[in-house]
């Protein structure tokens, strides 16, 4: 099985244009795509230049390294894979490179900007419990992206985006079992996402794990579905996340206790992994939290004795 660890394509921002100046790099990957795609100079050009195609949440994918991706990667190259890889990823029939289009361009740019949604994994975070499949993820592209791509993204462009970011991946099974990818990325992100379509998403009342990237992203996607500039929601910042109140470290930590409250203390635990609440700041705001939860008097009385608890240990020290 090959696995790519941190496999890094992509150039530095090279795009920058003035009103009379079109800057080179914009020109050269028009060239690239040009030749590669067999299309019109002005069509490449056109398609390079698209708002959309500048970068969402980070710099814009220089093309020619998009290119490259397609011979010189390890997993998907055609120099070092045994398989074709393609529109519907390994094992396929054609090559992508004979594929290529507006739409798939479009679509692997976007899948660029939903995967850079998400928080970037370190190498101890390259576990089993964060291994997401292509396919999988494919799917909440569609949902979140939408119209931009016709409601379809094909398996092949998550990964090619997946490649060119450099993203952790492997073959999911062993060489030649399956056309999909696993990719690295943090379970809890991964499971917020999981909820489905962003309307089910806004139903959620915790946000702690929801991605970076999350909000700027599906602002930019609303605003360009609906054919408006987007130029506002590109300075929404990515969001970074808050750390654990020490509150909420000291009951996780009895999660692992006997009776009422060390269940109590994992049925928390588990709410917040879920986004299905907010963690707790404080006593007070446990509290708070419960009041819109459906809770049995066992628990609620366990809760409160852990509050009581952790006040008296807390003012100790």
């Amino acid at each position: 099985m090959r696995t790519s660890q941190a496999w890094d394509a992509t150039s530095r921002n090279e795009y920058e244009m003035t009103n009379t100046d079109r800057h080179p790099a914009i020109s050269r990957d028009a060239k690239a795509w040009r030749d590669a795609a067999g299309v019109k100079h002005t069509e490449a050009l056109r398609l390079i230049e698209d708002p959309l195609h500048q970068g969402i949440l980070g710099d814009r994918i220089v093309v020619r390294d998009l290119l490259r991706v397609l011979e010189e990667h390890p997993i998907i190259g055609s120099r070092h894979s045994s398989t074709v890889f393609g529109r519907r990823g390994l094992m396929d029939d054609e090559p992508m490179v004979h594929e290529l289009s507006a739409d798939l361009l479009r679509e692997t740019l976007l899948a660029v900007e939903f995967l850079r949604m998400f928080t970037p994994v370190s190498a101890s975070d390259q576990h089993e419990r964060n291994e997401v499949g292509s396919y999988t993820l494919k799917h909440m592209a569609e949902e979140l992206l939408g119209r931009t791509v016709g409601g379809y993204l094909p398996n092949g462009a998550l990964i090619w985006a997946a490649a060119v970011l450099g993203l952790p991946i492997r073959e999911s099974g062993d060489a030649g079992e399956s056309r999909n990818v696993t990719v690295y990325l943090l379970r809890e992100e991964v499971d917020f996402m999981r909820a489905g379509h962003p309307v089910r998403i806004g139903r959620r009342n915790g946000a702690h794990f929801q991605p970076p990237g999350h909000a700027r992203l599906t602002a930019v996607i609303e605003r360009a579905s609906n054919g408006d500039p987007f130029d506002d929601e590109l300075t929404i910042p990515v969001q970074a996340r808050p750390a654990w109140s020490p509150f909420h470290v000291w009951l996780s930590e009895q999660s692992g206790r006997d009776g009422f409250e060390g269940r109590f203390a994992s049925d928390y635990l588990a709410g917040v992994n879920a986004s299905d609440h907010r963690p707790a700041a404080s006593g007070k705001d446990l509290l708070e939290i419960l009041r819109d939860v459906r809770i049995d008097p066992e628990f609620l009385a366990a809760a409160k004795a852990l509050v009581a608890e952790y006040e008296v240990t807390s003012s100790r020290g």
